[in-house]
């Protein structure tokens, strides 16, 4: 009886808002005491929680695709702080990849420093395949006591998404420590040490932490002919805006460009707006940086802010304040931002007017693969409702090209093919026809230049 009302007592105080302390005084606190001395008391309840985030874990463990999906999405919702030593108890044991992935997860969700020391742990000892999810874990929990081994993470030149996600989890830290460890390793000097796409990380997080890629709210002055950044809901990208006759039936057309999984927005930009200055359309290129959208190429499902639900967002305020048609856009996507336009096609058909895609994950129509990888919808995206007859019929040009002798881009081209033939086999069946098609001009091979490929494939004819 003398525990119970220590840890009651003990709870009150922790819950109780302190700032209504000091000026609520004495009513404050015993309406406080009555709402949890007059509660049943809560230790049962915490033992029966746990005993069904222990049956989540076993569901992800021995379960079937969907089991997993739902039990990673349960543990997403019921988790506590109070879990964290749990959590850390069920990583050491012989678990598969897919669920140390979802236990890692969780536990930098939570964002609690006593989680560092397993994480380290695990950054040194589980298989490679896990380290981009143990870096953005070790981001979220947010202490000074990671930092040396993420900057050793990303100034190894042999790692490649894991040392772009350590450059975002110091910006996401954020102390002087971090910072002056991403600065550091910005110096000319460190060069030999950090591969290309992780020095691009390093800008973007060092403009994270400059407050120069995220703000409050919208920035959409928007002026003809010149190349700018804007802002909506706080995310930039890159925007220009052709001169375009003052009629309302004479508006641009717009080409939506994402960028690849470097997030080299400003070269992808670059490329695009050298189309859009030849056909005379608008060019938008969003930034999806690491820490808001850290795998937008599946629209960022998981997180709270999607990637295609900011777009829709981008594109109807747009349409709001330029002479640009926003109801349906053009799109180019290569590698994860050609996985990015291949599923907001998907699932927004209604905006997209063609779209040319170059990836290796294209999206299979099967209503028994979960989404990202097939059209069911998980349990962390629900509204994400893809209609197999709606996409099959979506206008888009699948790239098939192969570099000769590349036998990595021979077996992606092989792999595009056969998604094709399923696609097509699944439109028959269905009852619709298909609108994608397979593109195979080798421009490497013949000289053709990459902006041309993809203006021809996007406007066959003069017109956009």
């Amino acid at each position: 009886m003398g525990l119970s009302f220590v840890f009651k007592y003990a709870v009150m105080i922790a819950t109780c808002p302190r700032r209504l302390l000091p000026v609520g005084g004495a009513a404050v606190a015993c309406l406080c005491m009555l709402l949890f001395f007059a509660a049943p008391d809560s230790r049962a309840d915490t033992t029966s929680r746990q005993k069904a985030l222990a049956e989540a874990v076993e569901r992800i463990r021995t379960g079937t695709e969907i089991d997993r999906d739902e039990a990673a999405y349960f543990l997403r919702k019921n988790l506590h702080l109070l879990d964290v030593p749990w959590l850390i108890e069920q990583l050491q044991g012989s678990n598969p990849d897919y669920l140390q992935r979802e236990l890692l997860e969780a536990l930098g969700r939570l964002e609690d420093t006593r989680a560092s020391k397993a994480l380290l742990f695990g950054l040194d000892h589980y298989s490679e395949s896990l380290k981009p999810t143990i870096v953005e874990a070790l981001g979220r929990v947010g202490d000074d006591f990671v930092v040396e081994a993420l900057y050793r993470t990303l100034t190894d030149k042999k790692q490649g998404l894991p040392a772009r996600k350590a450059a975002s989890a110091l910006a996401r830290i954020g102390t002087k420590k971090a910072v002056d460890s991403l600065s550091f390793a910005n110096r000319p000097h460190m060069r030999n040490r950090v591969n290309e796409t992780s020095r691009h990380a390093i800008k973007l997080a060092l403009a994270w932490a400059d407050k120069k890629i995220v703000r409050e709210g919208d920035s959409l002055e928007i002026k003809e002919a010149i190349e700018q950044v804007l802002f909506v809901d706080g995310v930039p990208f890159y925007y220009y805006q052709p001169v375009v006759k003052r009629h309302r039936y004479h508006k641009s057309w717009l080409l939506v460009c994402v960028h690849d999984g470097d997030r080299d927005v400003a070269s992808t930009f670059k490329a695009c707006v050298s189309i859009g200055k030849q056909r005379r359309v608008a060019v938008l290129a969003p930034l999806f940086d690491e820490i808001r959208f850290p795998e937008y190429q599946y629209l960022s499902y998981r997180e709270e802010i999607r990637a295609d639900s900011w777009l829709i967002s981008a594109l109807d305020k747009l349409g709001q304040l330029a002479d640009v048609h926003t109801r349906e856009v053009y799109m180019v996507g290569v590698g994860d931002g050609g996985t990015f336009v291949n599923r907001f096609a998907a699932a927004h058909p209604e905006r997209v007017a063609r779209a040319v895609i170059d990836t290796d994950e294209p999206l299979v129509v099967d209503e028994n693969i979960i989404f990202p990888f097939g059209i069911k919808s998980s349990k962390f995206a629900e509204s994400l409702a893809i209609d197999a007859g709606r996409y099959v019929k979506v206008d888009m040009i699948y790239s098939l090209y192969r570099r000769r002798g590349d036998l990595e881009s021979r077996l992606a081209a092989e792999k595009g093919k056969k998604w094709l033939r399923e696609l097509y086999l699944k439109s028959d069946e269905i009852g619709v026809r298909a609108n994608i098609v397979g593109e195979t001009k080798a421009f490497i091979e013949t000289g053709t230049s990459y902006n041309e490929r993809m203006t021809d494939a996007l406007w066959p004819d003069d017109r956009p």
